[in-house]
């Protein structure tokens, strides 16, 4: 995400930037470094740089706020000044030269260098050129710079948006996986809450079905003892009366009790007189 952000945020100056009172780095003592000094930029007292990496090393961790390199040294070392995070804002029109000191008395030598510099023009200028790659500020190539900008995330075929892709098919995946798990463990508890719903209506169906059970036992058992207790009673009864008949005479009255009956298990009485 934090690559993301880095590619997609632009930076807009509101003025263009000035040396004066900037902070900056140089080679110590170089043409840059007088430059620097004569346009009242501010060097680190403390610190001394004898090296363009040094200076490149300083501005990439924001030692100092630009740094003043020869447009020459720039081209020659690709290697440290082609990053995106690196902008050539102004290139400063510094007359110099380049070349050899040489004592009064090496006259001679002097007139051979010209010479040699004279019959090799070409030569010169084409090892310059093809070592040299011309430094152009950030202005100069608007879509270019724009595209430096993004790191290459808007390009398919860039580093940059093939780790970017990679790491959103990962975080795709993970998510998805990550779903699925939770999915999973949502089903499998409510299959359980089902179950032991099931379950509870089971035993509870079970406990009303042996409570039943059992109030029909008791209600057989109950009946049958009423029944037995009646049974004694209307034998008892009847018993009683005959021999109440017989004291009063009426022997030829006789009690007859007998279990045939239309409805089994019933007892049927008569009297019966002979």
């Amino acid at each position: 995400m934090a690559m993301i952000t880095t590619a997609l945020t632009s930076i807009t100056l509101k003025s263009e930037p000035k040396l004066y009172g900037s902070k900056i780095a140089a080679e110590l003592n170089s043409p840059e470094y007088n430059v620097g000094t004569r346009r009242n930029a501010k060097y680190d007292p403390d610190k001394e740089y004898h090296s363009i990496e040094e200076i490149v090393e300083a501005l990439v961790n924001r030692d100092v706020e630009g740094i003043l390199v020869d447009t020459y040294s720039a081209g020659l070392r690709g290697d440290l000044f082609n990053r995106p995070t690196i902008r050539v804002s102004k290139v400063i029109d510094y007359k110099t030269a380049y070349g050899v000191v040489l004592s009064p008395n090496s006259t001679h030598l002097g007139k051979c260098f010209h010479r040699y510099m004279l019959s090799n023009r070409a030569d010169i200028f084409e090892m310059i050129e093809r070592k040299a790659k011309p430094i152009k500020t950030s202005s100069s190539s608007d879509q270019s710079a724009q595209e430096e900008a993004s790191g290459g995330l808007l390009d398919s075929s860039s580093p940059t948006f093939q780790k970017a892709l990679r790491y959103a098919c990962v975080c795709l995946g993970i998510a998805l996986a990550l779903s699925l798990v939770y999915e999973c463990i949502r089903r499998i508890r409510e299959r359980q809450k089902v179950h032991q719903e099931v379950h509870l209506k089971t035993i509870l169906q079970k406990e009303m079905q042996s409570v039943v059970e059992e109030f029909i036992r008791r209600m057989k058992e109950t009946k049958s003892e009423l029944r037995e207790k009646h049974l004694k009673q209307i034998i008892t009864y009847w018993k009683l009366k005959r021999k109440s008949m017989t004291a009063n005479g009426n022997e030829s009255e006789w009690l007859r009790i007998s279990m045939a009956s239309p409805h089994k298990g019933d007892l049927m009485i008569t009297d019966m007189d002979y």
